[in-house]
């Protein structure tokens, strides 16, 4: 299990890193939402307030104009006793403000600072949040052009504000706040994201290992079955139901491999059983002619036929040798690039060759289709053998004064209602040739099983001549499946069969 506990710790870490970046994202954006809308609406309120002080200090100001223009249309005798205590005289002696006159408009709050300097530069009145000289310079040195600005001043205080010029006198009107208003909430958030990131990463990584555990739960079920699995049973499968995801597609596709190992084990037991009985019942005849001959002695003419029985043995043996050797270079896909083959040519050859065979049997064979070319890519040598071995077969179970027929066409499709050697994988267009009979047929349920390594329709029939090894059709299917193509059979008991070999048609030809 320690892979597993591996792939645990490892898809854990991976899903704990991958939940803080975003979680770190999310906080990082909403976290500049937050600044953006608060710099906002501070700044909006900023922009409020500064034109409300402007028209309060504009509004005084246009008061003690009059006021300044009444001093001078009266005589120093109209002022009473004491004179205005608002007015003084001015430079040439004319009067004017007194410096530092308040203007009747009151702050928002103590931590407000409102400046108004007069054209000349001076200050002309500070109404809440005294400021030291060299902080009053700062801040008007960092307020420049109409923008809003945080300005650093001595003292470690910062100042978030804006000013005003008015374009008649000059007067320049200065508003600023503590720039800790908005970055207070700011930091709150902060800090709030530094304690609550370790317990996020604490519940990531719980939720993470008990999420990863519990997707891997199937992935170690998996691995145990498979373990279990040994060449002696191979029936076991994972069993993850159908699929639904990847990991029960991927459980679906390992019990499907496992069915096809499984078949072909049990194809390669039953084809070393089947091939280690075949050849017993030759090498048993050997041994037993040869022992007998050396017993004792023996006319000449006996040693004679105990050598034409271990000749006819030791010939069965070779054949099924070669049948063997054929069927592992076919699985093997040990075959050269195929040459272009007429399998008009070839038909006609091998029917040639089989008419003797065929009329000594009393069979009428004949050949038909044969008025247009066929090419397929194969070797002419292998094409004509499942064409030697079909038709052998049709004139072997065929009664005599019966008719064997073999025909060739072009075909755009296979026809229905057969039974192949292979699962057709190619539409057209076909070279088809077929080889009928009028034999016995095969039972339907033989059918599936022919083209099987040592597969009999008659099991109890032993072992003779016109039985044969049992590897015909076998080999034909492996042969025709090495070119593209395929075997397909239909039958019917009490009139006959039909064998059809099916070749892609050569393009082009």
């Amino acid at each position: 299990m320690r892979p597993f506990r591996t792939i645990r710790a490892r898809l854990t870490a991976w899903y704990t890193l991958a939940l803080l970046v975003l979680l770190t994202l999310v906080f990082l954006l909403i976290y500049l939402i937050a600044r953006a809308q608060l710099y906002s609406n501070f700044d909006q309120s900023l922009s409020q307030r500064l034109q409300e002080v402007a028209g309060n200090v504009n509004h005084e100001a246009d008061e003690q104009h009059e006021l300044a223009d009444i001093s001078q249309r009266r005589g120093p005798d109209d002022l009473g006793p004491g004179g205005n205590p608002a007015f003084g005289t001015g430079p040439g002696g004319g009067p004017g403000p007194i410096p530092g006159t308040a203007f009747n408009f009151n702050p928002l709050s103590a931590n407000e600072v409102v400046m108004v300097y007069s054209g000349t530069g001076q200050l002309a009145n500070q109404l809440v949040g005294q400021l030291s000289a060299a902080q009053a310079a700062g801040l008007v040195q960092n307020l420049t052009g109409d923008q809003i600005h945080t300005a650093s001043l001595d003292g470690g205080l910062a100042l978030r504000g804006a000013r005003i010029i008015d374009e008649d006198d000059g007067t320049i009107i200065i508003i600023a706040r503590p720039a800790n208003t908005v970055e207070q909430p700011l930091g709150n958030m902060l800090f709030a994201f530094a304690l609550a990131a370790p317990l996020a990463l604490l519940l990531a990584a719980l939720g993470g290992w008990f999420l990863t555990t519990r997707a891997l739960r199937p992935i170690a079920a998996m691995n145990q079955t498979v373990q279990a699995i040994s060449s002696q049973d191979l029936s076991r499968r994972l069993a993850l139901g159908p699929p639904t995801d990847e990991l029960t597609g991927l459980a679906s596709t390992i019990d499907a491999m496992l069915g096809r190992i499984e078949v072909g084990v049990e194809q390669q037991r039953r084809f070393t059983a089947d091939a280690s009985h075949e050849l017993r019942t030759p090498l048993t005849v050997i041994s037993s002619e040869a022992e007998l001959a050396l017993s004792r002695n023996r006319p000449a003419a006996e040693y004679r036929t105990a050598l034409a029985a271990i000749e006819r043995e030791s010939g069965v043996m070779r054949r099924l040798v070669e049948d063997l050797l054929t069927l592992a270079r076919s699985d093997a896909g040990r075959l050269p690039a195929p040459p272009d083959v007429d399998m008009v040519e070839l038909a006609a050859n091998i029917v040639a060759r089989l008419s003797n065979k065929a009329t000594a049997a009393g069979i009428t064979l004949t050949l038909t289709g044969t008025e247009e070319a066929a090419i397929v890519r194969g070797d002419e040598n292998q094409l004509g053998r499942i064409l030697l071995n079909l038709i052998e077969n049709a004139i072997k179970y065929s009664q005599p004064h019966a008719q064997v027929m073999v025909r060739l066409a072009t075909l755009a499709a296979p026809p229905p209602a057969e039974v192949s050697s292979d699962a057709v994988t190619i539409s057209g267009p076909l070279v088809a040739v077929s080889i009928s009979d009028c034999g016995s047929g095969i039972d339907t349920q033989h059918l599936p099983h022919l083209f099987d390594r040592f597969y009999r329709a008659d099991s109890a029939r032993t072992r003779d001549e016109q039985s044969g090894t049992g590897l015909g059709l076998a080999i034909c299917a492996a042969l025709a499946r090495d070119y593209g193509g395929w075997i397909g059979v239909a039958s019917t008991l009490g009139q006959g069969s039909r064998f059809t070999l099916y070749l892609p048609a050569r393009a082009n030809h």
